[in-house]
Parts: structure tokens; C-alpha cells; sequence
């Protein structure tokens, strides 16, 4: 999906980029504001990743079985189960509690739940638009 440069970054430039970064993140107010950054950030493939990686979590957390995560998000079963490790471990804590504050929960299992009783588009553009509407 996504590709790395195999040309490393010294860990005090990719630390101060990093923090420069999140403090952009901090600063975004409100879901407009949001979007657009996402939607000039990221790449389609980069958006795609980021929301399986979001479902799956929220999908581990409602004990839905592997097999039906990975069918349904044509994830693989080796990242699911990195990603089940994590959460067993106490992972992914902030997105846990930002998930549990907010209507997210609700709004992304009804989601979920349409994508498991209907299975999700095998390919094309605007697959995923309908976590745009939320």
C-alpha cells in the first residue's frame, strides 16, 4: 500500500519533524477543518490504511472473530494479529478512551455493521466515503 524510503533520517530530524506534526494535529479545530487536512495530506492509499487500521481495532474490541475482520477489511491476517497483540498489551489506550468520549463508537459500529451484513465494495474509488459523512 503505502511505501517507506529506505533512506533513514536521523532520529533528532524525524523527532523535531515529528513533534512539528502533531503540533499541527493539535491545532486543528473542528471536523471541516480536519478534513481538509487529511484530504491534502494524505494520499487515497494512506486514508485507506488509516481507516482499516481504525475498524480493525474497533472491531477487535467488540470480540468480532479475525476471520470475519480480515474478510470483511482484505486485511491480512498476520497485520491483524500484530495489531491484537498491541491491544493486549494495553495499545492503542488514547484512540480507546477518544472512541469511548464520543459518539465515534456508536456512528463507526453501525458502519461496521452494514459492512459485515452487506461486505464491502471489492474495489473502486469511494469505498470508504461513507466515514466522510461522519
Amino acid at each position: 500500500m503505502t511505501n517507506v524510503s529506505k533512506q533513514s533520517v536521523k532520529k533528532e530530524v524525524l523527532d523535531r519533524i515529528t513533534n512539528q506534526f502533531i503540533k499541527i494535529l493539535g491545532n486543528l479545530k473542528g471536523f471541516k477543518e480536519t478534513n481538509l487536512f487529511i484530504e491534502d495530506f494524505f494520499t487515497d492509499s494512506e486514508k485507506i490504511m488509516i481507516t482499516k487500521r481504525l475498524a480493525a481495532i474497533f472491531m477487535l474490541i467488540e470480540d468480532v472473530p479475525f476471520s470475519v475482520i480480515v474478510r470483511t477489511l482484505k486485511i491480512s491476517s498476520a497485520t491483524l494479529r500484530k495489531m491484537a497483540v498491541i491491544l493486549d498489551r494495553g495499545g492503542y489506550g488514547s484512540i480507546l478512551r477518544k472512541v469511548e468520549k464520543t459518539r465515534v463508537r456508536k456512528v463507526l459500529w453501525q458502519e461496521l455493521e452494514t459492512l459485515l451484513r452487506a461486505g464491502l465494495p471489492k474495489y473502486g474509488r469511494g469505498r470508504w466515503d461513507f466515514l466522510n459523512k461522519h
